[in-house]
């Protein structure tokens, strides 16, 4: 038994020794995850990026990276939803009537740098935002969109109407810490309050910047020109700016629904030429481009092509309150025009879809996605593609125009967009064929988009800002209601392209938005119908074709709806994921 014990305690000491030889295999730490970053091409450089501020036709592809709003779309099982963002819950009708609302401020509501929104926050966005001194760019539709804050328009036009309106009578109030109330001056209901506030232009301002990016009198701002002079609230912070370059973004962990944020941080290269965008893309240096009409013809019938549908079309605009171009307030020759354009031959040269009405194929009527376009066309009353196109009528119009203003040659010009490639196909193409049908001489002036929208908007102050111009309305307002779409044509808008101020109009829009009317999408429909109509008929303007986009996304890119939106969150880049 001794020797038993003895030999199991040798056994046990040399497997102790043995074990203590080993070397621990220790495990490797699992290597940190590649930062998610999204890259991919925008066409032209942003002018600010502050939407308020902003005046560029593509500067919303850099703020709604940035901007955090109250409201706004959200994706939900893959759909586009309208959600509240900073605000805590939907607007509360206050009185029953649809005129008084209340929005609650979330408490986690906070900037970039972490200090809390409130509504003071707001109240002095609000004051700043229509500052009668400053008239910022984007002032209109924050008054007046898919709701009209009472009092509003006045306050703000106000140096320039001579009638004083005091900031107390303004439809926005605070109400406690937490809470502002908005009074509006039509009936409405809560979801178009929230979309009101959804835009990118009502995204709150942080107070001790915006005042020290102030001039001294007051008249003028530098906020948002540079990442130092903003301060955000949305799903991106702007790191880097280099205008006409780069803008990259990195994640803003302080955004309140961060927990959506999938991407690290997104890159937009600012590159001009489309065919060098495609070929970035093929090479796999960016993750999503645009198409244009040379890169479809080699692109066709590649599964990867998304297209989806413009606001409005691209059209001709007037200048009607010319002081010496008198020919352009003549209804003859606005028609002359209309029936002298070959609207299917431009339109696969631009590779766009050939139209004759004033309003696109984005504006929905109801969430399950009708375009007011199908609607229209199938009630028939524009003329279609072929009977737009008539020269022997667009000879005699002109004739008969040129005889009434005692002309008997004419020279016009035409102010076009450089950055935009379109604008150089349809100014060569109108320049060549009014030529031909008219023997009209059609001068090309042609610079940056964002200058010449400028002057051409500048004719309230100087008349003569422009002739003719190549325009298109991308006015997200009207996503969601036909009338809406057309304010940009009452005296309601202050941004107009034009004098139009015609009475039918104004008659038509004011009864839509009657409280009668204000929530009757049926008679929205039909009202717009009759303004639409009557711009065609009299040749308010001369729409050329209705705008499509064409894109491709990357396989490794997981878009938040699968593709491209329309419910206005487009291709939600700031929702997007990467797969790896």
């Amino acid at each position: 038994m001794k020797r038993f014990l003895a030999l199991l305690l040798a056994m046990v000491m040399i497997l102790s020794l043995a074990a203590c030889g080993e070397k621990k295999t220790e495990t490797a730490p699992e290597p940190a995850p590649e930062p998610k970053v999204l890259t991919y091409s925008v066409y032209t450089a942003a002018s600010n990026g502050s939407a308020l501020i902003a005046t560029g036709g593509t500067d919303g592809l850099l703020t709604e990276m940035i901007a955090g709003t109250l409201y706004g779309y959200l994706p939900v099982n893959g759909k586009a939803i309208m959600s509240p963002i900073l605000a805590d819950g939907e607007p509360v009708d206050v009185n029953g009537d649809g005129k008084t609302w209340n929005i609650k401020i979330s408490p986690d509501a906070k900037f970039s740098n972490g200090e809390p929104i409130t509504a003071d926050t707001f109240m002095y966005t609000f004051k700043m935002a229509l500052d009668p001194k400053l008239v910022l760019p984007k002032v209109s539709s924050l008054c007046s969109n898919h709701v009209t804050i009472k009092n509003a328009t006045a306050y703000y036009t106000q140096a320039s109407t001579g009638t004083p309106v005091a900031w107390e009578d303004v439809g926005f109030k605070k109400v406690d810490d937490m809470t502002i109330q908005v009074e509006v001056t039509n009936k409405t209901n809560a979801i178009k309050m929230m979309r009101q506030f959804a835009q990118a232009g009502y995204a709150p301002l942080y107070e001790p910047l915006f005042e020290e990016c102030l001039s001294a009198d007051k008249a003028s701002t530098t906020y948002g020109s540079a990442p130092e002079r903003l301060m955000t609230a949305g799903p991106f912070n702007l790191t880097n700016w280099v205008v006409g370059n780069v803008r990259e973004f990195e994640k803003n962990e302080n955004f309140i629904r961060a927990d959506l944020v999938k991407l690290d941080k997104v890159v937009q290269l600012v590159v001009g030429d489309i065919n060098t965008r495609v070929q970035m893309f093929e090479k796999g240096e960016t993750m999503y481009t645009d198409l244009g009409v040379d890169a479809l013809a080699n692109y066709g019938d590649d599964p990867r092509v998304i297209k989806y549908p413009g606001r409005n079309p691209f059209q001709i605009e007037f200048n009607t309150g010319h002081t010496t171009t008198r020919i352009l307030a003549n209804e003859n020759f606005r028609k002359a025009l209309y029936y002298s354009v070959n609207r299917a031959e431009l339109a696969a040269n631009c590779g766009h879809d050939p139209g004759t009405g004033v309003i696109g194929y984005k504006r929905l009527i109801d969430e399950q996605g009708t375009t007011f376009r199908e609607v229209a066309d199938a009630a028939g009353y524009l003329p279609t593609v072929e009977e737009a196109y008539n020269p022997e009528l667009a000879k005699q119009l002109y004739d008969q125009a040129m005889k009434e203003e005692g002309l008997t040659s004419l020279t016009l010009t035409l102010r076009c967009a450089s950055d935009e490639h379109e604008h150089q196909l349809i100014s060569e193409y109108l320049q060549e064929k009014w030529k031909e049908m008219f023997d009209l001489n059609l001068v090309i002036e042609s610079e940056p988009g964002a200058q010449m929208r400028a002057k051409v908007k500048n004719w309230k102050n100087n008349p003569d800002s422009y002739e003719i111009a190549i325009m298109f309305w991308d006015y997200g307002a009207g996503d969601f209601d036909p009338i809406t779409s057309l304010i940009v044509y009452t005296t309601n808008y202050n941004n107009r392209n034009a004098p139009y101020g015609y009475e039918y109009i104004e008659e038509k829009y004011n009864e839509a938005v009657s409280d009668e009317y204000a929530l009757d999408m049926n008679k929205h429909v039909e009202l717009a119908m009759d303004i639409e109509k009557y711009m065609v008929d009299h040749a308010i303007l001369v729409p050329l074709m209705y705008k499509q986009y064409y894109g491709m996304v990357a396989d490794n890119v997981i878009l938040p709806y699968g593709g491209y939106s329309l419910m206005g969150s487009g291709w939600g880049f700031m929702w997007a994921d990467i797969a790896q």
